[in-house]
């Protein structure tokens, strides 16, 4: 994976095989979303915790969350159907 950075700093962009994955720019965090979007951080955070976002959209570091622009954007405009809500304790369970 590389990055290119336009001199002209009008963007930056990170390919992967010669494909563009994404703008640099399109980069959200959790407080960003809520901002947009008009919900509180709170309710961003129970989406993530109890898995009710699709995984595309977003992409954990460590414990930081960064949600990708264009994917909420696509998945708001086509309805932003959430999964149903995951029980915390039968999540582990899978796990084990």
């Amino acid at each position: 994976m590389r990055s290119q950075y336009n001199m002209l700093g009008t963007r930056e962009v990170l390919y992967i095989k010669g494909e563009t994955l994404m703008e640099i720019g399109d980069l959200l965090t959790v407080k960003e979303v809520a901002e947009i979007y008009r919900i509180k951080e709170d309710t961003v955070y129970s989406w993530l915790h109890y898995n009710q976002l699709p995984e595309q959209l977003y992409r954990k570091l460590g414990r930081k969350v960064v949600f990708i622009g264009s994917a909420v954007s696509d998945w708001f405009y086509n309805g932003a159907e959430l999964r149903k809500r995951t029980a915390i304790k039968a999540r582990k369970e899978e796990v084990c």
